[in-house]
């Protein structure tokens, strides 16, 4: 989450839950960058109107949290 070229796109939110984390996108809508999420990437998030993104990474193996930050990150600089 603190890879420098994410902060382009979004930021990550304080959280305390074992299951849930929400991303405030910079520059993209959260539904069309949930829309091409499923679409393109394969991937699941829930959009929250104005700008955040809420992401369950307890369903995501720890091998696949990458994967779904990067999903994500080109997500929203491809919007």
């Amino acid at each position: 989450m603190n890879q420098e070229k994410y902060a382009e796109a979004f930021e990550a939110l304080p959280y305390n839950s074992g299951y849930f984390m929400c991303v405030r996108l910079k520059k993209a809508r959260p539904e069309t960058i949930r829309k091409k999420l499923l679409e393109k990437y394969d991937t699941g998030v829930i959009s929250v109107e104005p700008d955040l993104l809420r992401v369950a990474f307890s369903a995501t193996p720890n091998r696949l949290i990458p994967e779904l930050l990067e999903n994500i990150y080109q997500a929203c600089i491809k919007a």
